[in-house]
C-alpha cells in the first residue's frame, strides 16, 4: 500500500490544545503507514513540547520549524511549501495531503481515501463537516460535475465557492506538476492551489461522498483574522483574476453572485443564514472518534 505524507503547517497552536487535537486525529487513523510532517512557522508558546510529547515515541512524527520572514503574509502558505520541500527525505512517500492544525481527521480518513485509489489515479477528496465544538453545523461537498476540468472552470468562474479544498489527497508526481502554495495569498490560498491542482489534473478526480474532514469553526482562524482586519477581498480578487483573467467573464460572475463582490458585514450576515438552511438540508453525525478527540484533556487544559 502507498504511504500517505500528511503535512501540517502551524503557528501557536501548541498553548490552546488544538495542535494536540488534530495530531491525535492522524495518529488514530486506522490506515497506518504515513508519516505526519508538522512545520512549526516559528510559534512562540510550547508546540514544540506539544509536538515532543508523540514524537518521542512515533517515529511518524516528524518536527520541522521555520523562523517567519518579517515580508511574509500571514496564512499557512510559507509553512506548507516548507514541508514540501522536505518530501525528498521521504522518499517512500507516494501520496501527500494537507492538514490544517485546527482541523480533524475522521478515523478512517486516510483508509478510505487510499482505498480509493485505482490504477492511475492521481487525484481523491471527499466531504467536509464544518464543526463548532460539539455542534454539526453543515457540509461542504464539490460540485457534481466530475472531469477535473469542469471542476476547475466552476470554480474559477466564481470568486466564492464551497469546495472541499482541505480534503484534497494527491500523488506526489501531481503534486511535482502543480508546485507549491503561492505565498502572496493568504486568504484563499487553497482555493488558489486546488485550481491549479485540478489545472494539472488529466482526467477525474475521485470524490468519496461522505464526511471524512472535520473543520472546525471558531475565531482563531486565519479567515477570522483577514475578515477582522479587512483584508479579504484583497486576496480573493487577486486569486479570481489569476483564474479568470477575462473580463466578460468577471462581470457576468458580479451578476450572478452579487452576494460574493458585496461589504464584508453583510457578507458575515449571509453567511450565518447559508450555514442555517445548508444545516437543515446537510444534517450528518459527527464521527464518534472525533467527539473523543475533542473530550480529549489537552496539556493546555
Amino acid at each position: 500500500m502507498p504511504r500517505v505524507a500528511v503535512i501540517t503547517p502551524t503557528y501557536n497552536r501548541g498553548a490552546n490544545g488544538l495542535l494536540e487535537k488534530t495530531m491525535l486525529s492522524v495518529l488514530g487513523q486506522t490506515y497506518r503507514d504515513f508519516v505526519h510532517i508538522i512545520v512549526d512557522d516559528g510559534s512562540t508558546d510550547n508546540t514544540p513540547n506539544v509536538v515532543d510529547k508523540y514524537a518521542s515515541g512515533d517515529k511518524r512524527v516528524v518536527y520541522f520549524r521555520r523562523e517567519r520572514t518579517p515580508q511574509q503574509k500571514f496564512g499557512a502558505s510559507p509553512a506548507s511549501n516548507y514541508g514540501i520541500g522536505r518530501l525528498e527525505e521521504f522518499p517512500g512517500a507516494e501520496f501527500v495531503t494537507f492538514l490544517h492544525s485546527d482541523d480533524l481527521y475522521a478515523k478512517n480518513n486516510l483508509e478510505r481515501k487510499v482505498g480509493a485509489l485505482g490504477a492511475g489515479t492521481d487525484l481523491v477528496y471527499s466531504w467536509v463537516g464544518v464543526f463548532d465544538r460539539n455542534s454539526a453545523i453543515r457540509i461542504i461537498k464539490g460540485p457534481r460535475k466530475k472531469e477535473a476540468a469542469d471542476i476547475a472552470s466552476y470554480i474559477k468562474r466564481r470568486k466564492l465557492v464551497d469546495f472541499p479544498y482541505h480534503t484534497l489527497l494527491m500523488s506526489v508526481r501531481l503534486l511535482e506538476k502543480v508546485g507549491g502554495f503561492d505565498e502572496d495569498v493568504g486568504y484563499g490560498e487553497d482555493k488558489d492551489f486546488s485550481t491549479r491542482v485540478l489545472d494539472e489534473l488529466e482526467g477525474r478526480a475521485v470524490e468519496i461522498p461522505e464526511v471524512l474532514h472535520y473543520y472546525r469553526a471558531h475565531e482563531d482562524t486565519i479567515g477570522q483574522f483577514y475578515r477582522q482586519n479587512g483584508l479579504v477581498d484583497n486576496d480573493l480578487n487577486y486569486v479570481f483574476r489569476k483564474h479568470c483573467p477575462s473580463t466578460v467573464n468577471r462581470i457576468v460572475n458580479i451578476f450572478f453572485h452579487p452576494q460574493n463582490f458585496m461589504p464584508e458585514p453583510i457578507q458575515k450576515y449571509l453567511r450565518v443564514v447559508r450555514d442555517k438552511i445548508k444545516s437543515r438540508n446537510h444534517q450528518f453525525d459527527i464521527d464518534p472518534f472525533v467527539m473523543q478527540i475533542e473530550t480529549h484533556k489537552t496539556e493546555a487544559a
